[in-house]
Formats: structure tokens, sequence, C-alpha cells
């Protein structure tokens, strides 16, 4: 029996000494990962004081860092619809280098807020490829169907002789349907820009996306 107490003595020591070694490992472990900890905070400051000061640098590279950043801290909040779009055109971009510009526009806060679909936010104005006239929807209980999410994603694709496509996709967030609103720009020098300053309908905005399908004008919605 003295053997035995002995023995179960010399193991609680053995174990509580083992328990001491941990709780420093533990301790030592915990004061680096608050220092690594304080570190990686103290990073995105430094970056931001960074990218600042070398805008300049970036400007003459081409670079856009902070503006790529921005993009895609805008793109995390994208619905997943709208998302699919500027992901495969910013592929599509940058592949081919056809110089087209997908740009995210909106309201990043009121898109973070759970309450981004609320009844503060703006109708949308329809117009695409269903809809031949532009038209701001005034009845409030239309508003709500009409409510648009607050980001909305603009490409703008070069096109021949300075005229330039600008595409317009939003999303209705009761509707869960892309909407596509289309514009022309013209440069100064583009041999288009007397024709379309005297009003003429040839190769008119409202046109372009009419008849994309045999049988298809517009009229109706699918």
């Amino acid at each position: 029996a003295v053997v035995s107490t002995q023995s179960t003595g010399e193991q609680r020591k053995g174990m509580k000494s083992k328990l001491e070694t941990w709780e420093k490992k533990k301790t030592a472990l915990e004061t680096e990962i608050t220092k690594l900890e304080e570190y990686l905070n103290s990073l995105p400051p430094q970056l931001d004081e960074l990218l600042s000061s070398t805008t300049q640098v970036q400007d003459l590279l081409g670079l856009k860092l902070v503006q790529r950043r921005t993009q895609a801290e805008m793109a995390a909040w994208l619905p997943p619809e709208l998302y699919n779009i500027y992901s495969q055109v910013v592929g599509y971009s940058e592949f081919l280098q056809s110089g087209t510009v997908v740009t995210i526009n909106g309201d990043l806060e009121r898109a973070k807020t759970k309450d981004s679909s609320s009844d503060t936010e703006e109708p949308v104005e329809v117009e695409g490829k269903h809809s031949k006239r532009r038209s701001t929807v005034q009845d409030p209980g239309k508003k709500k169907v009409f409510k648009a999410h607050p980001l909305t994603v603009e490409v703008v694709v070069p096109c021949d002789d300075g005229v330039h496509a600008k595409v317009l996709f939003t999303y209705l967030l009761k509707l869960r349907v892309v909407t596509v609103g289309i514009s022309l720009m013209i440069t100064t020098a583009s041999p288009w820009r007397e024709k379309f300053s005297v009003g003429t309908d040839y190769m008119s905005s409202k046109e372009l996306l009419c008849d994309l399908w045999e049988g298809d004008h517009g009229e109706e919605c699918p």
C-alpha cells in the first residue's frame, strides 16, 4: 500500500509538471498570436497610406490599384446575378484586351445593410429589350415591385468610329430579374456625331436591343 501511494504521488507530480509546461507554452502562443493580430490590424492603414502616396506613379503606369481594390470590395456585395455578369465580362475583356470597361456603381454602404430592399429604395427606370419607352413607376404599390439593388454593373463597349455603347445592368429585388439599359456615347471627332445630333432614328439607342431574336419586338414580357 505504501508503494502504491508513492507511485500515485509521483504520477501526480509528473502530471502537474506537464500541466505547468503546457500552460507556459499556451501563454507564449497567446502572446505571439496577439502580436500577429496587432501587426495584421496595422497593415490596412499602412496599405491605404502607401496606395495614396503612389497614386501618381500608378496613373503613369496605368496600374489603377486603388480603383481595382474598391471594385473588388463592391463586387463582393453584388447579387449573384450581377456578379456573374461582372466576372464574366471582366474575364472576357482582360483575356481579349478588347478595351471594354466594366464598372460597379452605386451605394456600397446601403448594399451592406440588411434593409437594402426597404421602401426607401428608388424605383428603377425601365428601359431595354422589353421596353419601348423609358418609364418611371409612380404607383406606390408598383414601386415595391420595381425596387432595384443599390449596386449596378456598367459595361462600356468600344465600337468603330468613336462610338461607345454603354450597357447598364440593374437587378430588381422583388422580381429577381436583371434589366438592361443601353445608350450610345459619341466622341466629338466621330463621323456619326452629326447624324445623331439632328435627331435621326438610325441606330437609335432605343432600338439597339430590339429584335435580338426573331419575332421578339420587345412588346411582350417573356
